[in-house]
């Protein structure tokens, strides 16, 4: 098949398109990569923030405080960031 290609007289353009084209799907496949670290980055989010909650709650309790079971340790805060895609991002899908 490269022999074919060579003796085509736009084989130059063809194997331009074809390195165009794989590049193309290389990006695709690179926004599907990240599509799935933005959903990891949520999923966590929600569950340390989840684990916060909790903690809290339990710090709150009448017998943890009695007992000061929590110490002396300040409540875990929460994370926070903006869930929302780029603009950008949200164009090009």
């Amino acid at each position: 098949p490269d022999a074919v290609r060579t003796a085509h007289p736009g084989a130059e353009w063809l194997a331009r398109a074809e390195k165009a084209l794989g590049e193309a799907l290389e990006l695709t496949g690179g926004e599907a990569e990240l599509d799935t670290a933005v959903t990891k980055v949520i999923y966590s989010r929600r569950f340390y923030n989840n684990a916060v909650e909790v903690t809290r709650q339990a710090q709150r309790r009448w017998l943890a405080r009695t007992l000061r079971l929590a110490g002396h340790t300040e409540y875990p805060s929460y994370f926070e960031i903006d869930d929302d895609e780029p603009a950008s991002f949200a164009q090009q899908s």
